[in-house]
């Protein structure tokens, strides 16, 4: 594939390690275990690049929507609050927070549906939400009042579904 750019694979949030991978002027989500994935389960690494038809598994899109997505929002917002993006020294992190929080998801998960036969049109599985109505309310008012940072282009935090 040209043009990817892999970028500090080992960024470990909790128990799971993550890779972020910058492609096509977009951030996506690549997977629990790294650019490798894991021998025993490939639908734990990479896959979000790919058409849905193509995954390797489901897994990796129903952790993205039910568990991790919606918990790094407090995480980049208080980061960005108290100034400490750059030393931070991920910007993918927030790129793709930034993704998470703006990106309508409906014709993603259109095709999704009919690539996979996987619904995430319930209200719990979508984008532009977090776990909790504080971080919510805290993102809605200082997100975009906060002085930009990842890669500092805010079209790279969005793709276009495939």
């Amino acid at each position: 594939m040209s043009g990817l750019e892999i970028t500090n694979p080992s960024y470990e949030i909790g128990n799971a390690i993550t890779v972020w991978l910058r492609l096509c002027r977009a951030v996506v989500y690549a997977g629990h275990f790294g650019p490798q994935g894991h021998p025993d389960h490939p639908d734990w690494g990479p896959y979000e690049h790919l058409p849905p038809s193509d995954w390797p598994g489901d897994i990796g899109e129903s952790y993205r929507r039910c568990c991790t997505s919606l918990a790094w929002v407090g995480e980049a917002l208080a980061a960005r609050i108290l100034g400490v993006v750059d030393q931070w020294a991920h910007p993918a992190f927030f790129d793709y927070v930034d993704r998470w929080m703006t990106e309508d998801d409906s014709d993603a998960v259109q095709i999704i549906k009919q690539a996979r036969g996987r619904d995430y049109s319930s209200s719990w599985a979508r984008q532009r939400q977090t776990w909790d109505p504080f971080v919510q309310d805290m993102w809605n008012t200082y997100r975009w009042s906060l002085p930009e940072s990842g890669s500092g282009d805010p079209a790279r935090a969005r793709r276009t579904p495939r």
